[in-house]
Formats: structure tokens, C-alpha cells, sequence
């Protein structure tokens, strides 16, 4: 698949979403192609070649072979700390937890957010006191009814503009593409293996210090987003700096 690719479209694969780049892909493409039978054929061909008898890590060098194999490299220092990455999928469903709700409340188009629902038959009362601070309703949650989606981001100024976007019908909003986006790798929620000394959190989903937004993300919604001084942009950049 590689060989037959621009390689500035291998370049912005690390720009976009992985949906957003294979429909770039697919428009460059001068010939039929499916993304499954690519797959299908790269495993199975994978699966025919046989490795050497013993792998040698001497042959390419011990840095090489940790950045290839993605292995980090040996911390002796304490002081330093291990950052751990987690599925952005987990972290939002570990969210949903912490409100009551259930895979099935957003596999449903119907669902309303247990914060301004009236069916008292499916959603139990939440104390919101008990809540994070970063899940806690803002007025626009309790006033503006919507699907659950938006409750689990840990960003309430983020849902508030939101909310106040679809009350209004702001033209250049896109419920169904910022769900779509939300899914497809827009956020990172990161922690680390030890007790967090970074002031960043401790890889709780539902501290909004843990997480990051991608720049892409970033770029697309920065009406909702914020401006280079808001706290979801300096947060995120300072994640970036890690790395």
C-alpha cells in the first residue's frame, strides 16, 4: 500500500483521524480500493514470513531496536516519571461510569443526558455534589436537552459552548461531525505509573488536567475549543512538551 502512496499523504497521517485520512487517501487513489482487503492482505502476508532464527539487536543498535519497538528506554532516575497513554475510548467510557450511564445510553440516537431527562424510569438521580469537578453540570447541560455524548468530555466550558451552539443552530456546527471526531482519535487521556507529581492529575479521565487534544481537533473546533489562552490549549500544549 505504501508504494503506491504520495508520500506527502503518508506525511499528514499524524494530522488527521484515521477516517479523515483514508478518505484523503481514497480521493488520490486512481484505481478501486478497499481499506479491508489491504488489511486482509498485509496480516496474511505477514503471517507467511518467516522471522530469523534469533533476532539480534546488536545488528541495528539498542536505541534503534526501542524505537522500533516502541520500548521505553530504562529509567534509572526516580525523579522522572513514566507516562502511560490510555484508549481515549476507555477513558470516555470509565466517564460514563462515574455519571451512571451505560454503553447502550450512546448507541442510542434517543439517549438524553441524565441531566435534563425526565424519565426518572431510566436514569437514577445523581448527586452532583459527589461528581468531579471537571463532570459537574454546567447550566447549559441542565437546561439544553441532549445525547450523553457531550457529558463525558471533562471539559465543561468545551460542553457549554457546545450546547449553546446547538440551541442557537450555529451554522458551522456539525453535531453528527463532532460526535463522528470525538470517536476518532481527537482526544488522549494520559497518567502516569506512580503518584502524579506534575500537578496534571493521575490519569483520572475525569480530571480534565489529563488530557490532551490533538492538533487537528484543535484546528477545527477552535470555536468551541478556545483561543491559545484557554485552559484546554496551554493544557494541551504542555502534554505536547513532554514529548
Amino acid at each position: 500500500m505504501g508504494g503506491a502512496l504520495d508520500d506527502r499523504l503518508l506525511d499528514i497521517a499524524n494530522q488527521k483521524c484515521f477516517c479523515c485520512w483514508l478518505e484523503v487517501v481514497i480521493a488520490n487513489i486512481k484505481m478501486p480500493f478497499n481499506i479491508g482487503l489491504a488489511l486482509y492482505s498485509g496480516v496474511r502476508r505477514l503471517s507467511q514470513m518467516k522471522g530469523p532464527p534469533r533476532w539480534s539487536i546488536e545488528a541495528v543498535g539498542i536505541d534503534t531496536a526501542r524505537r522500533l519497538l516502541q520500548i521505553e528506554p530504562e529509567c534509572r532516575d526516580l525523579r522522572n516519571i513514566r507516562l502511560t497513554s490510555f484508549s481515549s475510548t476507555s477513558a470516555f467510557l470509565e466517564n460514563a461510569k462515574q455519571l451512571g450511564l451505560s454503553l447502550g445510553d450512546f448507541t442510542d440516537d434517543n439517549s438524553e443526558s441524565p441531566f435534563c431527562s425526565r424519565d426518572v424510569r431510566r436514569y437514577q438521580p445523581i448527586s452532583y455534589q459527589t461528581l468531579a469537578a471537571d463532570l459537574q453540570p454546567t447550566p447549559e447541560q441542565m437546561m439544553i436537552p441532549h445525547h450523553p455524548y457531550l457529558d463525558i468530555v471533562p471539559f465543561p466550558s468545551f460542553r457549554a459552548k457546545a450546547l449553546r451552539a446547538i440551541s442557537s443552530g450555529t451554522p458551522e456546527f456539525s453535531e453528527d461531525e463532532l460526535c463522528f471526531d470525538l470517536a476518532h482519535d481527537s482526544m488522549r487521556c494520559w497518567g502516569s505509573t506512580a503518584t502524579s507529581l506534575h500537578g496534571r492529575g493521575d490519569g483520572t479521565p475525569w480530571d480534565a488536567r489529563s488530557w490532551e487534544v490533538s492538533p487537528w481537533f484543535l484546528r477545527k473546533w477552535g470555536f468551541l475549543v478556545g483561543n491559545e489562552d484557554d485552559t484546554i490549549y496551554q493544557n494541551s500544549l504542555w502534554w505536547w512538551s513532554q514529548r
